[in-house]
């Protein structure tokens, strides 16, 4: 059964013939064809009895009966599915599912043209039944219904851009142009950053075509808050149909399977053709586009930059590796002759690294530059390198000083350490006399200082106050009895102080030897006063007692100027600066006489 539009059933409407709106399917067109010859037969006796004056009109006409034949014939072979796929000249099977056929395709342009003339011949009808001219325009309509369009398949996008960075993804697009055919294409962006790429035919039965648009770094750079469109355009050779005897006719060659359309005699192409080399295309521009948005490129970033080693000594030949992680980094530089670096602003995380060998022999900080993209933004880190000087470590005490008196029974150890050891090794260790009486923090600067215990002292208990415990006078005139001060320590008072500093490898140590000693300060005599008045004495003293060594402190002073029998009692105070030392000396005068 014939396919109906709107008009069907109804009295014909000369301005309805090229309005009616319903498709038709693909197959119903071949069988629309042979209606169309059918219909042009029957009409041709009605015009020459019941209308001559149409017969001019009717003639121009007439050829449309080959010709949409020849167009059907034509799509059959170009676009439809044949029962040997490489052969458009085998058996047709069926047009694929949805076909689209591009609008400026040789017969679509032949039905076109054919239109136009049914549309000027229907202008000049004004009655009568002209059923067979409406089936002829529902032709038409039916090989309108399946001209292609160009076109972005509906859920495809284009990724955002950023702004400065080379830009580049994937095209899809529908092109229904027939395989078999070379065809051309390229996308192509226009707007805040202009780019383009090409297209490949998938080679398919859908017509997808793939590309790749590509928009350079420089093209985009003020791109940020922007958008570029992008569409797609393509061509291909333009085809004809093949005679009835399978040759190419008229402004045609065979290419391959294919006959395509060449200039015509005037040199021109058909109507919507392109005319390049002396052939003629047909091409098409997607009907939608696809937008890319461009942001702005995020800022540089250093997250670190480290050299390791970070210390060596002098003269070492081990190499030194400077390490980098950035982001968003174009290029990085190091100063001190290290050197620049591109960088791909379009990863995270970007590492690199530089070893030099042999290593700077001095003391060095290295600073890295990083910039972002067109140089927009940047950032910094520095890293520094230690070198030592290649001197052993060595600790010096600078207190107490070799065999200096020490009066306190502690003394405070201070002292330096050279090189300052490392971070793992800032401890000084105090011995006194073999034993570790403390520890001790090395400041930044290799000082230290604590107070350390003294092992051998002079106590109280070792003083002794040495003279005559009696004395007997026998003659007038003054007496002195000589008074001294010994100390007498059983371990002596000399005490060796060492001052130990561990290292990653063995130690580093020196010492110093003091001694302990007591400071005299007066020497005090009180008489009992049996043996009359005698002079009590209160001396201010002022030096050391060392072990061993006796001193003397004085002598206590007595005299008898007439005949004396008596006994008394000096009290004698020797006062130290570990205590007071009492003894007691007596006296006993047995003088007669002064003669």
């Amino acid at each position: 059964m014939m396919p109906k539009c709107g008009r069907f059933g109804r009295r014909f409407d000369p301005g309805a013939i090229w309005r009616c709106e319903r498709g038709v399917g693909v197959g119903e067109v071949v069988v629309l064809a042979a209606l169309v010859a059918a219909a042009i037969a029957a009409l041709a006796p009605f015009v020459t009895k019941k209308a001559p004056s149409l017969q001019a009109g009717f003639n121009e006409i007439l050829p449309c009966q080959r010709i949409v034949n020849a167009a059907v014939a034509g799509l059959q072979s170009n676009y439809g599915n044949h029962k040997q796929p490489d052969d458009p000249n085998s058996e047709f099977t069926g047009f694929p599912p949805g076909l689209q056929v591009p609008a400026n395709d040789a017969s679509v342009v032949a039905i076109k043209d054919c239109k136009t003339k049914l549309d000027q011949f229907n202008d000049s009808i004004k009655s009568g039944n002209y059923r067979a001219l409406n089936e002829i325009g529902e032709q038409i309509d039916s090989v309108s219904a399946i001209i292609g369009t160009c076109k972005f398949e509906d859920d495809f996008s284009l990724a955002a851009g950023t702004a400065g960075i080379e830009y580049s993804d994937l095209v899809l697009a529908l092109i229904p142009f027939a395989s078999g055919l070379q065809a051309t294409g390229q996308a192509v962006a226009t707007g805040a950053a202009a780019g383009s790429g090409g297209m490949q035919s998938s080679g398919d039965q859908n017509k997808v075509w793939t590309g790749n648009i590509k928009i350079p770094a420089a093209a985009s750079l003020n791109a940020a808050g922007g958008t570029s469109s992008v569409i797609v355009r393509a061509q291909t050779a333009a085809l004809v149909p093949k005679a009835a005897d399978g040759s190419c006719a008229g402004a045609s060659i065979q290419d391959g399977n294919y006959c395509v359309q060449i200039a015509q005699g005037d040199g021109t192409c058909p109507p919507g053709q392109i005319l390049d080399g002396g052939r003629c295309f047909a091409s098409c521009t997607t009907v939608n586009s696809r937008e890319i948005q461009w942001k702005a490129p995020p800022p540089a970033k250093v997250n670190s930059f480290i050299v390791s080693p970070n210390e060596i000594d002098k003269g070492s030949t081990q190499p030194v590796t400077l390490s980098w992680v950035v982001n968003n980094t174009e290029s990085v530089s190091i100063n001190q002759g290290a050197g620049a670096f591109p960088s791909n602003p379009t990863k995270e995380g970007i590492q690199g690294q530089l070893t030099l060998n042999p290593p700077p022999q001095e003391s060095t900080t290295w600073t890295l530059l990083a910039l972002g993209v067109q140089g927009r933004s940047s950032d910094s880190k520095a890293a520094t390198l230690v070198v030592k000087d290649n001197v052993p470590a060595a600790v010096a005490i600078t207190s107490p000083a070799a065999n200096e008196q020490i009066l306190d029974f502690s003394v405070t150890v201070s002292g330096v350490v050279r090189p300052v050891p490392d971070a793992d090794h800032l401890t000084a260790q105090i011995w006194v006399n073999g034993a570790l009486l403390n520890t001790t923090k090395i400041n930044g600067d290799g000082t230290f200082s604590a107070l350390a215990p003294l092992q051998n002292t002079i106590g109280l208990s070792d003083l002794k106050v040495l003279g005559p415990p009696a004395i007997s006078v026998t003659q007038c005139g003054p007496e002195a009895a000589a008074i001294s001060v010994g100390a007498f320590p059983v371990n002596g008072s000399r005490n060796g102080i060492r001052v130990v500093v561990p290292l990653a490898s063995g130690s580093v140590s020196a010492g110093v030897s003091v001694e302990h000693v007591v400071l005299v300060y007066s020497f005090q005599v009180v008489w009992g006063g049996s043996c009359g008045s005698a002079p009590n004495q209160n001396n201010s003293l002022g030096f050391v007692v060392r072990d061993g060594q006796p001193t003397s402190v004085g002598s206590v002073n007595c005299g008898f100027n007439g005949p004396a029998h008596c006994s008394d009692i000096a009290q004698i105070t020797v006062l130290t600066s570990v205590g007071s030392k009492v003894v007691n000396e007596s006296w006993t005068a047995n003088i007669d006489s002064c003669n």
